[in-house]
């Protein structure tokens, strides 16, 4: 994808965001899925799954980048990053990850992290049990069990197969 291409793509998700953002939460996810190939510019979405089931997590990752940016678009720094880590999550499953991974997605997704990922990852938490643990050095951390439930519920994402490799 070109640069002139992905900007003028972010540009229409964005305008989808703004449309589904005062949506009731049962009518966004359905929304986004009629609205995604205008803003994708591709053909119509396949029909939702009954099951739940659908492309937004496993192997899907472009599915779920262009859902969750839709949906959600460039918000808060700190939830940006969670979201990038939630694209992670179901994209790689349970494999580590480091800041650069993180800071590459974001700058693919064209939004806004924090410069200090070190805190914003190594401190979040919800409910008072941390969402992330370090991994085998600096800089690599991967979800706990918590964390796998935070970045389910709050981003509807299933866990990814993951590539063996961090």
């Amino acid at each position: 994808m070109e640069k002139d291409e992905f900007k003028a793509m972010v540009a229409r998700l964005r305008e989808v965001n703004e449309v589904v953002k005062p949506l009731d939460e049962a009518l966004r996810g359905e929304a986004v899925r009629v609205l995604l190939p205008y803003a994708t510019g591709g053909a119509p979405a396949p029909p939702a799954d009954p099951d739940g089931g659908g492309s937004d997590g496993g192997d899907g990752g472009g599915d779920i980048r262009q859902r969750l940016l839709a949906e959600r678009g460039d918000g808060k720094p700190s939830d940006n990053a969670l979201m990038c880590a939630a694209i992670w999550f179901a994209e790689q499953g349970k494999d580590p990850f480091n800041f650069d991974q993180l800071r590459d997605l974001a700058s693919e997704l064209g939004i806004t992290i924090p410069a200090r990922l070190d805190m914003t990852i190594g401190n979040a938490k919800r409910d008072g049990k941390k969402l992330f643990k370090s991994k085998g050095g600096r800089g690599s951390y991967a979800p706990t069990t918590h964390g796998e439930t935070v970045l389910k519920t709050t981003f509807g994402v299933k866990q990814g197969r993951g590539s063996g490799a961090a």
